[in-house]
């Protein structure tokens, strides 16, 4: 996601008093326009990891 949609996406949680849950891998390819705020956001506030996948079968 690029920062333009981040700031148009907080702008928008800003205005309603959201909260915001973000979920994504900042080792993933970079948007076509200038990101990483991604990376930014999870050094700012923290993160969690998921190391323990659980898939649901049929």
């Amino acid at each position: 996601m690029g920062d333009s949609d981040y700031l148009e996406l907080l702008k928008v949680a800003g205005k309603y008093s959201c909260n915001l849950i973000l979920s994504g891998d900042e080792r993933q390819l970079t948007s076509i326009e200038r990101g990483g705020m991604f990376g930014v956001f999870a050094n700012w506030f923290g993160s969690y990891e998921l190391n323990n996948i659980r898939r649901q079968g049929r």
